[in-house]
């Protein structure tokens, strides 16, 4: 019996130990990997447990992660580098600005959440999305750009170039209370892309 649940599925999940989920996909028979590929890729995905099946759809879930090079390094095994999960998630690499023996705390920056929440409202009305005439130009330019083939492992953790760039540019597109993907939104999450890129090469 598979359990469907009709609610809207929206989560961000902060994982300050991002290597415990690496460990956990890393086990036999544990299917975190697959479930999460299959959300990335669809938002559909189903538990198929005996006895406790369930499935979820149109879910969004997103995951902020936080891990050191070396746990990356130690827990990432080749079946994630090599078999698609570690080309799903954008990795960026940081570094602390400056180190505060005593951090202040901080308080919620209230205008900037009523900002987001206005705008993330006016999205959920925009309907169907199309690129302008401009948008769609150099939307064509970066693809050819970033639609590279290869087989290095490099090659493979950055296979996903076109769905992480434009899907950057639609929430570009929705904070700006638009209809259609401009050049604007392409050009800051292209740019983004790129940073992405030059963490990978770092790591790797």
């Amino acid at each position: 019996t598979i359990v469907a649940i009709s609610v809207s599925l929206r989560l961000i999940d902060v994982e300050s130990e991002y290597a415990a989920i690496l460990k956990r996909m890393s086990t036999h028979g544990n299917t975190l990997e697959e479930i999460l590929e299959a959300l990335w890729d669809s938002g559909t995905a189903e538990n198929m447990s005996k006895g406790s099946a369930e499935r979820c759809t149109n879910a969004h879930l997103n995951i902020v992660g936080h891990i050191t090079i070396n746990d990356l390094l130690k827990y990432q095994d080749t079946v994630g580098l090599f078999n698609g999960w570690m080309n799903r998630p954008l990795i960026v690499l940081t570094k602390r600005h400056q180190k505060i023996s005593v951090p202040t705390f901080l308080l919620p920056d209230t205008d900037l959440q009523n900002r987001i929440y206005e705008k993330v409202t006016k999205a959920q009305q925009i309907g169907e999305v199309s690129f302008s005439q401009d948008g769609r130009k150099l939307w064509d330019e970066v693809y050819e750009k970033v639609s590279v083939d290869g087989e290095g492992l490099i090659d493979n953790i950055l296979a996903r170039a076109e769905p992480h760039i434009i899907r950057t540019a639609l929430i570009n597109m929705a904070l700006d209370n638009k209809s259609q993907i401009e050049p604007e939104h392409i050009g800051p999450a292209t740019a983004f892309w790129d940073y992405c890129v030059n963490s990978v090469n770092h790591i790797w």
